[in-house]
């Protein structure tokens, strides 16, 4: 391939790339014409600096030789070496067993996302996570350009808590993004129930789990990065400090299992480690320890139904006890529709189509 075609391509498929590049590319066309070859070991030195047999053949064979002209792997090379300085034997060792097409050509690194990851790990490391095959790369450096306004506006370190010894950049991805929580949203009092309070290092499950009670909204995140809840714009968190539902997780040998979301008579939400689904045995021994039936008045007909505790019938009104604890009267039921709801196979199916629908309901409680 010419190195003209190759800048034709580049500025086809890769869109962006830095200017030092095109300089280098430009200088390799002038170079070619002159001498009507391609300039390989020219062109190595030109753009990474490197002089040795070893790093040019290596340059040789990974990159100007490959049949695609992988455009995303010489750009993340040229910021790796020449801009950052990462010691060269590192990066080649890195990409001698490369296999083109690896890389999101849409994908260009900035130095400045490099040099921080150098700041906090060895080169080694950094090398690990910057060829990683990873979807989370671009979110992390935007995330990292959002925390350096965070760590000049508030005077403080937020990098400080990234992972010490990252495996993945999957895993500084989903730091970085429970760390912006709490830098974007003030902590505030979840002010959970007096007697969920009273849960919390509550051991349950025959002794195979503990339940723990996030306290605060910044408990709720540092509960919910296991637990996948979604809580970057504090949804769960108001909703608790509003008083419309209680949120607890459940642990299990120092490890999240369960994030459970619900009222005082019933589960609202209940989500598994990773979103995965809770087996029927233990959603129920859940529910048991969590909630409780309400009381029904004594004056109400009670029932056993899923979602209808109870019912009363006076002057065309009628009140439904729902499972949520609250009571409901629906005006101007005729004793016709009334004696259709007694009597009919499913009460509750009967409520929904035909009470619910055609009455005007008020809460009284």
């Amino acid at each position: 391939m010419s190195s003209f075609n190759a800048l034709k391509q580049l500025n086809e498929n890769f869109g962006e790339i830095s200017n030092n590049t095109l300089k280098v590319l430009k200088k390799i066309i002038e170079l070619e014409k002159s001498t009507g070859f391609f300039p390989v070991v020219e062109t190595s030195v030109l753009i990474f600096g490197f002089s040795s047999k070893k790093t040019n053949k290596l340059v040789v064979n990974n990159i100007f030789l490959n049949d695609n002209f992988d455009w995303a792997l010489i750009d993340r090379v040229q910021t790796l070496s020449a801009g950052c300085k990462i010691n060269h034997d590192l990066i080649f060792q890195k990409i001698e067993n490369y296999e083109t097409g690896f890389f999101n050509k849409k994908i260009s690194i900035t130095k400045k996302f490099i040099f921080k990851l150098l700041k906090n790990y060895p080169e080694k490391r950094v090398l690990d996570l910057i060829f990683e095959d990873s979807q989370y790369i671009v979110d992390t450096m935007s995330m990292f350009n959002q925390l350096e306004k965070h760590c000049e506006r508030d005077g403080k370190d937020y990098f400080s808590y990234l992972p010490k010894k990252p495996k993945s950049m999957k895993e500084i991805h989903d730091k970085v993004n429970k760390v912006l929580i709490k830098a974007g949203i003030e902590n505030f009092s979840l002010e959970q129930r007096e007697d969920v309070l009273k849960m919390d290092n509550k051991i349950i499950l025959d002794g195979k789990a503990v339940i723990r009670v996030p306290v605060t909204h910044y408990d709720l995140v540092d509960l919910g990065e296991d637990l996948n809840f979604c809580i970057g714009n504090g949804t769960y968190s108001y909703e608790v400090r509003n008083g419309r539902s209680s949120i607890v997780a459940i642990y299990s040998n120092n490890k999240p299992m369960y994030g459970v979301q619900f009222t005082r008579y019933s589960l609202k939400q209940a989500y598994g480690f990773g979103n995965s689904i809770i087996p029927k045995e233990i959603l129920f021994a859940l529910e048991d320890c969590l909630t409780s039936k309400p009381e029904v008045p004594e004056d109400f007909i009670r029932i056993s139904h899923s979602f209808i505790y109870g019912y009363k019938y006076n002057n065309e009104n009628l009140y439904i006890m729902l499972s949520n604890g609250g009571i409901y009267m629906y005006e101007n039921v005729s004793n016709e529709t009334y004696e259709g709801f007694v009597k009919s196979e499913s009460m509750g199916s009967y409520f929904a189509k035909v009470i619910k629908v055609d009455h005007h309901c008020e809460r009284l409680s």
